[in-house]
């Protein structure tokens, strides 16, 4: 089962993975497998649905190529539940956070 009580340790340009997600690269459907595998349930944040004044100011840096503003970004985990950070990094439509939790039973 995936550790929930991991150091969120990011790299010079604000990306994290989280330590126990296998580095193979991914298919979604391999992505969906491994979330059942380890039977987690994710919710995404776009950090241009990140409406605190802050986060809006490092996205126009970003906008602005400034690929560097991510570390600055603190993204909000999700309400009602033990959330914990799977990813920060970029996707098709611009950065995001990935946050996960095991399924509630």
């Amino acid at each position: 089962m995936i550790r929930k009580d991991v150091e969120v340790v990011r790299n010079e340009g604000g990306y994290y993975l989280h330590p126990d997600i296998p580095q193979d690269g991914w298919s979604p459907s391999g992505w969906a497998k491994w979330l059942v595998e380890n039977e987690l349930q994710v919710r995404y944040r776009f950090l241009s649905d990140d409406d605190r004044p802050e986060a809006q100011a490092i996205l126009d840096r970003y906008d602005k190529g400034d690929n560097l503003c991510l570390k600055q970004w603190e993204p909000v985990a999700p309400v009602h539940g033990e959330w914990f950070l799977l990813y920060i990094g970029d996707s098709d439509e611009g950065p995001l956070a990935t946050w996960a939790r095991h399924f509630v039973k």
